[in-house]
């Protein structure tokens, strides 16, 4: 279980990612577990922005087609402030024009949300979701004036 909780100052901007994966599917351990909870609330001068809870439990079986079926990354993205809001509207273009692709192999979702974007992705696997990721905020190393991947490993 997680749980976190952001107050932002007036101004301030949040990326947030946050995903969860199957485990170590080579070793048989796809999504085994009982439960996983996980709840991000974003705060602005007192007053809820976001809130988002995940609650999974393996009460059945977690690969069922209506569950998590044939994916192993669950993962979020969310863009939030007001130096953020021109890239949050280009990510809500790029999604607009996006065809639905039945059974796709990384669905992927964005949100409008108050002062920013919400990203959704489901993939196959966490590289799948890391490169996502990595390509809807790839405006970070010119708003940093540094790669934030730059020092992964």
């Amino acid at each position: 279980e997680q749980e976190q909780v952001f107050e932002l100052a007036r101004g301030a901007n949040l990326i947030l990612v946050d995903w969860i994966s199957a485990g170590r599917i080579a070793r048989g351990e796809r999504w085994a577990f009982r439960r996983y909870r996980s709840r991000n609330e974003i705060r602005r001068d007192g007053r809820v922005l976001f809130l988002d809870s995940v609650l999974l439990e393996n009460d059945g079986a977690l690969n069922n087609r209506f569950r998590t079926g044939r994916f192993n990354c669950l993962g979020m993205v969310l863009i939030l402030g007001p130096k953020l809001q021109t890239f949050a509207e280009q990510i809500l273009q790029r999604f607009g024009s996006m065809p639905v692709e039945p059974a796709a192999d990384l669905p992927s979702t964005a949100s409008p949300i108050k002062e920013g974007v919400l990203l959704r992705f489901a993939g196959l696997s966490v590289e799948a979701v890391g490169r996502a990721v990595h390509q809807n905020l790839a405006f970070l190393p010119s708003l940093l004036a540094d790669d934030p991947w730059g020092r992964k490993w």
